[in-house]
């Protein structure tokens, strides 16, 4: 600027007059003065242009201004404009160096409340890495959180469910003022379920501000202050809600704004790290208690499997109980069969809770347990009926009544007392003293299922053994009689067939006294070898056979021709389908073909044919005996071939029958390795069918 200057002087002076040249310097000297006090780079360079030109322009024109007086005027002009140009830059220079000042003056304190906020959010990130519960935490936030922001109450709000908030923490609020927000829905109009949805921060700076977002919650809102309601976030998403509520009315810029958020996500991630914490603890703790629940059940059952009795069972129930569960007494009492009384078992003490009768209608809260088919604990308040005197006279405070239960079946209870009102009351504890009520009640129903088969056993055993006697006193008492009655019944026999074969003369009614003697005794002869027969078998040793060669056909026709005599009028048919030759005992099979025949004969009317037919093949023989009489009634064809069963009609008394007939078949069959059958039918009468090898394999000591 100076050059140039210089350039328009030395350009303009030759062709100016006096006049001229005194007007331009007077108007560069304003501007030299102006430019001295004027501000900027611009007056800058015009005060650099008029110190020039006030240096050199008068030593150019002094050829103009010859006179002294003019270069004093000059002189003094171009001083005064030097120094105001002087002046100028310093004072421009000075107020340059004040707005830098100030500036440094902002940036200091920028960087001071910087470092502050920086140095309180490590406090607060330092102090919520230490703090493993919620409790820690809300201290954390009680003691640096009102503090950072000067706020004057602060609360925390979490989900209790996906769709409900509620206040966990609230600290310098009035009671009456926390009521009205403790719970609210997640949908609802409020800042704090507006935050938690968005995870946007809800700045309320004052009262007017509140009310004009929120007009329905006038009545509810308290205080002239500011509210700042800030998202705890962590990984993207809400924990909750930090709710800093201040004195006055304020605003809140950027940074703050920024600060308060970045302080409520610590604050968040502190929260879900304290909660996974307490989980976790919990959880483990959870899973150190049914460890050892574990064992005390497992150390129970060894102690219940290891009683045989009934007692000792119910003894390691009850000491087992009340170890286990930390009681003082204990005591089991057992259901009547009727269900609704129960009968002291066992107890531990001398109170006399054994063998006493107790109503379940008095005992409320046993019949409560026992209707729920779970435990129930209550103290002596609660007692009721005849619990209080129970209470009373134990001296206890409280007891918890378990229902032994064995699947559906009701078997009893399980006290346990306590001295003091001590047991909690926790889903988990009732839950442990469930499962030593069920690994106590299938203890007992074992013992007593055990005590049922004993004493069934024993039972069993005792009628046994009596049986057993009675059998033995009449098989000799049977082998006895028929080996005494033999000889008599030898000597009537004999008698009669002399009295038959020397008196050709007798009178008819003499031949027919004789015949009768001689069928009956025959009778009783065949009788007293059933019974002997039947002592034999219940013996165990079976009917011994003398096996040979024989026909069948003539042992059938031999015993026909004796029972028609003895029965004048009926008639047997024989009809033989095969060859009936085998090996087998003539003694024994002349027995079935006769205890057949003459139960056909008995049973079917005078008139009515009875047939005995033989067939077979070449390894077996069948032989069948049959009638056309009434069918043998279901109830006695089922047992008709066990001892002692006889038919329902008059005819089995009279005819002297004791119902050994038809088993000593089935016994001969066997003892020939056969069997026989039965088919009896109304349209079709009456079939007794005998299998029989032709060559059984007999044992050397049945032959």
């Amino acid at each position: 600027m100076a050059a140039v200057g210089l350039s328009i002087t030395h350009l303009l002076l030759p062709r100016l007059g006096d006049v001229a040249f005194l007007v331009s310097w007077v108007a560069v000297t304003m501007a030299a003065f102006l430019g001295g006090i004027g501000p900027g780079l611009l007056a800058t360079g015009t005060s650099a242009a008029g110190y020039a030109f006030f240096f050199f322009a008068p030593l150019h024109s002094f050829r103009i201004a010859s006179s002294f007086e003019s270069f004093q005027l000059l002189l003094f002009v171009s001083v005064a404009a030097v120094v105001s140009a002087v002046v100028g830059a310093l004072r421009h220079r000075s107020r340059r160096l004040l707005r830098e000042q100030e500036r440094a003056w902002v940036a200091e304190s920028d960087a001071r409340r910087f470092a502050e906020r920086l140095a309180l959010s490590q406090s607060i990130t330092s102090d919520l890495a230490v703090a493993w519960t919620q409790e820690d935490v809300a201290t954390v936030l009680v003691k640096r959180g009102l503090k950072a922001f000067d706020a004057k109450a602060v609360g925390v709000t979490v989900p209790i469910s996906t769709e409900e908030l509620d206040v966990i923490l609230q600290v310098r609020y009035p009671a009456r003022s926390v009521a009205p927000w403790l719970r609210i829905r997640i949908d609802s109009d409020d800042p704090r379920a507006d935050a938690f949805r968005t995870g946007e921060a809800i700045w309320l700076e004052s009262p007017e501000e509140f009310v004009r977002r929120y007009p329905h919650l006038r009545e509810k809102m308290r205080g002239d202050g500011a509210w700042a309601v800030v998202p705890m976030m962590a990984h993207g998403r809400p924990l909750g809600v930090i709710t800093f509520t201040f004195a006055a009315p304020r605003s809140f810029d950027l940074e703050e704004r920024h600060f308060i958020s970045f302080i409520a996500s610590k604050y968040g991630q502190a929260l879900e790290r304290a909660r996974l914490s307490e989980a976790e603890r919990s959880a483990r703790a959870r899973a150190e208690a049914a460890s050892q629940r574990a064992g005390l059940l497992a150390s129970l059952g060894v102690k219940l499997n290891a009683g045989a009795s009934l007692f000792d069972v119910l003894g390691a129930a009850a000491n087992g109980a009340r170890g286990v569960l930390g009681g003082d007494d204990a005591a089991i009492w057992l259901a009547e069969p009727d269900g609704h009384h129960l009968r002291g078992a066992f107890e531990i003490g001398t109170v006399g809770r054994v063998g006493a009768l107790h109503d379940l209608d008095q005992l409320p809260h046993s019949r409560e347990a026992v209707a729920h088919r779970c435990p129930i604990y209550f103290t002596a308040a609660e007692a009721g009926g005849e619990e209080p005197a129970w209470f009373q006279r134990l001296g206890i405070e409280s007891a918890v009544a378990a229902p032994l239960l064995d699947e559906e079946r009701f078997i009893g209870i399980l006290f346990v007392d306590y001295r003091t009102d001590r047991f909690s009351r926790s889903p988990e504890d009732l839950e442990f003293v469930n499962a030593v009520a069920g690994l106590s009640a299938l203890a007992v129903a074992r013992a007593q299922v055990y005590e049922a088969e004993k004493k069934a056993r024993l039972r069993a055993e005792a009628a046994e053994m009596e049986t057993r006697r009675i059998g033995a006193l009449q098989e000799r008492l049977v082998a006895v009689v028929g080996h005494d009655l033999r000889n008599p019944l030898g000597a009537i026999i004999m008698g009669a067939e002399r009295l038959k074969t020397r008196r050709r003369n007798m009178e008819p009614w003499e031949r027919s006294v004789v015949a009768l003697m001689m069928r009956s005794a025959e009778r009783m002869q065949g009788m007293i070898a059933d019974v002997l027969d039947f002592s034999v078998v219940r013996r165990g040793g079976g009917i011994p056979l003398r096996t040979e060669h024989v026909k069948l056909s003539e042992i059938c026709r031999h015993v026909i021709s004796e029972l028609e005599q003895a029965r004048p009028g009926r008639s047997v048919s024989l009809r033989v389908e095969k060859d009936d030759e085998g090996e087998w005992d003539p003694g024994r099979l002349a027995r079935v073909v006769s205890n057949l025949v003459a139960n056909a004969l008995q049973h079917s009317p005078r008139d009515a044919a009875v047939e005995v037919r033989i067939r077979g093949s070449s390894h077996h023989l069948v032989l069948e005996v049959h009638d056309s009489g009434p069918p043998i009634p279901e109830a006695v064809l089922a047992a008709v071939f066990e001892p002692f069963t006889k038919g329902s009609s008059p005819s089995d008394d009279l005819s002297g029958n004791i119902g050994l007939g038809l088993y000593i078949v089935r016994e001969i069959a066997r003892a020939h390795q056969g069997k026989v059958d039965v088919c009896s039918r109304a349209d079709k009468g009456t079939s007794f069918i005998v299998k029989l090898p032709r060559h059984p394999t007999l044992d050397p000591q049945a032959a």
